[in-house]
């Protein structure tokens, strides 16, 4: 079932308000605070605290302002719970208005403990069920999958996509890479032990020895993030994006995680492989009072 995306038409602020964005949703999936959970509660106290504090002598905008804050989901991190808690502590006394809303959907698929890809495909409806399996045998009887953990990105994955693009692929999306990314020697592994050990890793649909798709996914240890593809048309009949998702939730259910992530978007292609909307919250702040 493909997902509600917006539940309703997002707050408008006004073109007049003097806005403040951190977290901005178009560049990040989940756009959070940086912290330990554990820190989290005193962190937000600190940023409403912060926001609430009188403007610097000579302020040049001393009016009313707005804060879009936190696309975020407490599946994924407190925050947008820890910050509305400290907002609503300025409520009264500060004259604020806070406004909690879903901003968009993150599709996850929740993997039982000690399930194996069989097993998963098993939960699927009869036809999509089918689909998995016919696609996936006809590309690996041509085909070769290869995964390549911690790589360097500025090598290996800059020459995937640029080859894959160059022949004029359609990627499934446009994201940049996190700014800090824990790299290491790239090595080839099998798919089990590349996702048990990997922070992120690259994966490639070979004909040939030409490489026809590539896949890159993050791994926190509890979620395999699925993060961004990319294809080469001319391989279309062999379904590369479906064999790319197909072996990636295989690593994750290998390695023994809990979620797969689809990321944000609900495009129709993520609820054929039983994914659950997870909502992304904006948290909109608006300060009713001039600044002292």
């Amino acid at each position: 079932m493909r997902g509600a995306g917006h539940a309703a038409p997002l707050t408008p602020v006004a073109p007049d308000r003097k806005a403040v964005f951190f977290g901005a949703s178009y560049h990040a999936d989940y756009a959070t605070v940086l912290a330990r959970p554990a820190d989290m509660p005193a962190v937000a106290r600190a940023v409403a605290d912060a926001l609430a504090a009188d403007a610097a002598p000579g302020d040049p905008h001393p009016e009313p302002w707005t804060s879009s804050t936190c696309g975020g989901s407490a599946a994924v991190t407190p925050a947008a719970d820890e910050l509305a808690a400290a907002f609503g502590t300025h409520s009264a006394a500060d004259g604020w208005t806070v406004v909690r809303e879903r901003e968009e959907v993150c599709p996850i698929l929740d993997l039982a403990p000690g399930l194996d890809f069989e097993g998963y495909l098993g939960t699927l409806g009869k036809k999509d069920r089918h689909e998995v399996r016919r696609k996936v045998r006809r590309a690996e009887a041509r085909a070769r999958f290869d995964s390549i953990a911690r790589p360097t990105l500025s090598a290996t994955w800059t020459r995937s996509l640029t080859s894959t693009r160059s022949a004029g692929a359609r990627t499934a999306c446009s994201r940049r890479p996190p700014a800090a990314i824990r790299a290491g020697p790239s090595s080839a592994a099998s798919s089990s032990t590349a996702a048990s050990r990997a922070f992120i890793a690259l994966h490639f649909l070979t004909v040939g020895g030409r490489r026809v798709a590539a896949g890159i996914w993050f791994d926190d240890g509890e979620t395999l993030f699925f993060y961004n593809a990319g294809v080469d048309p001319e391989a279309r009949e062999l379904s590369p994006g479906v064999v790319l998702v197909a072996r990636s939730i295989q690593m994750a259910l290998e390695a023994g995680r809990s979620r797969f992530d689809f990321l944000r978007g609900d495009e129709s292609y993520k609820y054929g492989w039983g994914a659950r909307d997870v909502p992304i919250q904006r948290l909109l702040v608006r300060s009713n009072r001039r600044l002292r």
